[in-house]
């Protein structure tokens, strides 16, 4: 009954290991695919590092919840605000708007990427100039809504 136990406990907690990894994995994915565009932010995302002892809940522009579906106590990821990453000053207004810059700086995001986020509610990607055709994400609630679109 004993080894049955620790045999559960032991699964249980590589689960929650592996959906750590996963998540971790999923937000340095979604930071390296800014790097092409990024050049000339310094430090866009600073927080978001390879570094095992932070906590990504504890990254800028992003909410953990420690209340899940799954019904365990990790905290997963459930809100993402990574809109407005590129903020301009009105002066680059149109230097933004040529239409060889706002292609250098289409972010070429992979919506696949948010598959990795087993609880992730919320998702702000307003204000980026994304290369990929936006999609629906079901489950995923629109900022300011509460139903999902």
């Amino acid at each position: 009954m004993l080894s049955m136990f620790l045999v559960f406990m032991v699964g249980w907690a590589h689960e929650g290991i592996s959906i750590e990894e996963e998540e971790r994995k999923a937000l340095l994915e979604i930071k390296a695919s800014l790097v092409g565009i990024s050049n000339s932010y310094d430090n866009l995302l600073p927080s978001w590092t390879a570094d095992d002892r932070s906590s990504y809940c504890d990254w800028e522009r992003i909410s953990c919840n420690s209340t899940s579906s799954v019904g365990d106590n990790y905290k997963y990821v459930d809100g993402l605000s990574l809109g407005n990453l590129f903020s301009m000053e009105e002066t680059d207004y149109y230097t933004y708007n040529d239409i060889s810059i706002n292609r250098r700086m289409m972010w070429p995001l992979n919506f696949s990427i948010f598959l990795h986020f087993k609880e992730l509610r919320k998702l702000d990607l307003s204000y980026n100039s994304i290369g990929n055709t936006t999609r629906k994400i079901v489950g995923i609630e629109e900022a300011g809504e509460s139903q999902p679109y």
